[in-house]
């Protein structure tokens, strides 16, 4: 009975969701809700319409994290976040050309903000209260990353997808940059 428990455990704690984003793969288009903050609006570059997908992002490519201000990873990952979009957003090349976005499973308005404003994230951060884009993602744990290449005609490509945290910011920008035409 013991070693049962721990191999579940396990599983629950290593295993993806039932399905996660498959790199190669382009994105069904989602509607996701448009920050209220007109700054991320911007940021965005998708006007003032109540909605957007990823593909009305203006950029080349856009690296969204799934998180949950109740996650003690993705509470522990914030600062180095931050570090990966403040290394972006002060390199002339990428500022325009690399946008980034965190969904807050299961997190309302108010705990999407509390999150926000705990770890001084500066990127746009949207609420998804009843869990519809994560689930349309595939129910992944959190923290989880997904990177979309937006400069092949089409859906957002999928060029990037995992579980966990990112590591070191310059990695996983290397990682990023080789990936997409942004290294070429």
């Amino acid at each position: 009975m013991r070693y049962t428990i721990t191999f579940l455990l396990a599983l629950w704690v290593v295993a993806p969701g039932a399905w996660s984003a498959p790199i190669d793969q382009n994105l069904p288009s989602l509607n996701l809700p448009a920050p209220e903050d007109a700054a991320y609006r911007q940021y965005l570059g998708i006007g003032d319409a109540p909605s957007f997908t990823v593909a009305d992002i203006n950029a080349r490519v856009v690296i969204v994290e799934v998180f949950s201000m109740y996650c003690p990873h993705c509470q522990k990952e914030a600062s180095v976040i931050n570090d990966l979009y403040r290394q972006i957003s002060a390199h002339p090349q990428w500022a325009d050309q690399i946008k980034m976005l965190g969904i807050g499973a299961g997190n309302s308005a108010f705990e999407v903000n509390y999150f926000r404003e705990t770890y001084h994230i500066a990127f746009p951060l949207i609420p998804d209260p009843h869990y519809d884009i994560h689930q349309a993602i595939g129910d992944v744990r959190t923290p989880y990353f997904v990177v979309f290449d937006l400069s092949r005609s089409g859906s957002p490509h999928i060029v990037y997808s995992e579980p966990g945290g990112i590591g070191s910011p310059d990695s996983f920008l290397k990682t990023v940059l080789s990936r997409t035409p942004l290294s070429r």
